[in-house]
């Protein structure tokens, strides 16, 4: 082999060699992105479980609290983005987040419902005092 053919050999194993080490940094932060991207969706659906069986244990009918949706609404997109999730885990996160927002629908419309109930009494009681007064 010719030596300058060699070294053009060596010259391109080198540049390739510099454009592979180029692309392990920018894999490396998609990576990790990824990772904590995963691990704020698996941390949400762990606190909606706790919230959920905290609402069915504690017997109150509207909680000043809903479940979180931060994280799927950050996450998801990215995740979809980088295709980092197939068709069923897709489909099963959608299911979830469907439950949770009409979960979040229902303790909204118990919570108003609950405060017309209040408004309601407190207006009844304070007709009955002003009529008192009158009488």
């Amino acid at each position: 082999m010719d030596v300058s053919l060699k070294s053009v050999m060596e010259e391109l194993l080198l540049i390739l060699l510099g454009f592979l080490l180029g692309l392990i940094p920018n894999w490396w932060a998609k990576q990790s992105r990824l990772k904590i991207h995963f691990a704020a969706l698996r941390a949400e659906i762990q606190l909606c479980r706790d919230q959920a069986e905290t609402y069915l244990k504690a017997n109150v009918m509207a909680p000043l609290y809903r479940l979180p949706t931060k994280a799927y609404e950050a996450s998801l997109p990215v995740l979809l983005t980088d295709a980092a999730l197939d068709e069923q885990d897709v489909r099963d996160l959608l299911r979830f987040y469907g439950q949770v927002e009409d979960l979040n629908r229902g303790l909204e419309n118990a919570s108003q419902l609950a405060m017309e109930i209040t408004l309601n009494r407190w207006r009844k009681s304070t007709s009955e005092i002003v009529s008192s007064r009158r009488s």
